[in-house]
C-alpha cells in the first residue's frame, strides 16, 4: 500500500497530501460498506453480488478523459519552437 501513494503522485501530479486524502477516503468509503456488502452476499451469494457490482455504471471513473480536467504541462505549438 506504501507504494500505491508514490505511484499515484507520479501518474497525476498531484501533492502527496492529496493522494493521502484521496486514498484515506476511499478506504473509509470502503470500510463503511462492507457491512452492506456482506449482507447483501449473504442473501444473494457472492457471484450476484460482484455481477450487480460490475454492472454499476462507472460514476466518474471516466473523469480523466474530459478535457477540463486533464493536467496537461504542454506549451501550445505556437509559443514554442519545434525540438530537434
Amino acid at each position: 500500500m506504501p507504494l500505491t501513494m508514490l505511484f499515484v503522485h507520479s501518474l497525476t501530479g498531484l501533492s502527496l497530501t492529496s493522494v493521502g486524502a484521496g486514498l484515506t477516503i476511499a478506504g473509509l468509503a470502503a470500510l463503511a460498506f462492507m457491512p452492506a456488502a456482506g449482507i447483501l452476499i449473504d442473501r444473494f451469494g457472492g457471484r450476484q453480488v460482484l455481477i450487480g457490482a460490475c454492472a454499476m455504471p462507472e460514476w466518474d471513473a471516466e473523469a480523466w478523459r474530459r478535457p477540463e480536467c486533464s493536467r496537461s504541462t504542454a506549451a501550445p505549438a505556437s509559443s514554442s519552437p519545434p525540438r530537434p
